[in-house]
């Protein structure tokens, strides 16, 4: 998804970039590239949450993992 995102940035950035581009040409990049943009605000959000329970479970079992070590065993 990542990789899609970065290809189609550069397509339009090299679209853009020489003599020949007029306004128009402008303006349209600069409206892909906002979507562009929020596709991937919407992806590091997603990671982001996925990351926090990932660091979650690695708390909670290490806690566990403490609380078993204290345990006597007959």
């Amino acid at each position: 998804e990542n990789a899609q995102l970065l290809t189609e940035e550069g397509i339009l950035l090299s679209d853009v970039q020489g003599d020949a581009v007029v306004d128009y040409d402008i303006d349209l990049y600069a409206l892909k590239l906002d979507h562009i943009l929020e596709q991937k605000e919407h992806t590091i959000k997603r990671l982001r949450k996925q990351l926090a329970l990932f660091r979650r479970r690695c708390q909670d079992e290490e806690s566990a993992s403490k609380n078993v070590d204290h345990v006597s065993f007959y």
